[in-house]
């Protein structure tokens, strides 16, 4: 497997997203199997394409945009740990990225179970690529925009409702 994707994104947001989706892999094991969780990337155009899939329980076809809702579990407190709000909040993230989140399940008891979630995230530009410019202020130069991807976004002042330059 070659070296994992750069993504454009806000790192305090992917952190929980990733942790999340690994996590629930982890948590809903087979009986009586090892865990096996796999993260791969790879590049659609402007778009890095991540799947985390896993050997888990699975999840029933009616069940597998409900799992997105915040709040729905579909498993007892006592059986599997947990609030309902992961699944949903990592589709937030996605989309607050601009990407999209999904996922194709198959569940127990047939052989090859297990779940596999999609989503994708910008693509970081290319180490060749100049660096991104940014609409500036009128009165600046045009100048490539040196703050860190998570800073880039256009913001507006309270005092004079006008952008600020990046």
């Amino acid at each position: 497997m070659g070296d994992p994707h750069t993504v454009l994104a806000h790192a305090p947001l992917i952190a929980p997203l990733l942790t999340n989706l690994v996590g629930n892999g982890l948590k809903f094991t087979a009986p009586g199997q090892p865990a096996r969780v796999q993260v791969q990337s790879r590049r659609e155009g402007d778009l890095i394409h991540i799947t985390v899939r896993d050997n888990g329980i699975g999840i029933a076809p009616e069940y597998q945009e409900r799992v997105f809702d915040i709040f729905q579990r579909l498993h007892r407190r006592e059986d599997y740990a947990g609030n309902g709000m992961g699944l949903a909040i990592c589709r937030k993230i996605v989309e607050h990225h601009g990407g999209t989140l999904w996922l194709e399940s198959v569940p127990l008891p047939a052989p090859d179970h297990g779940s596999t979630f999609h989503f994708t995230l910008p693509a970081a530009p290319e180490e060749s690529s100049p660096p991104p410019r940014y609409p500036q202020n009128p009165t600046m130069p045009d100048t490539p925009c040196t703050r860190p991807p998570c800073a880039r976004s256009r913001s507006f002042s309270s005092r004079t409702a006008n952008p600020t330059s990046c």
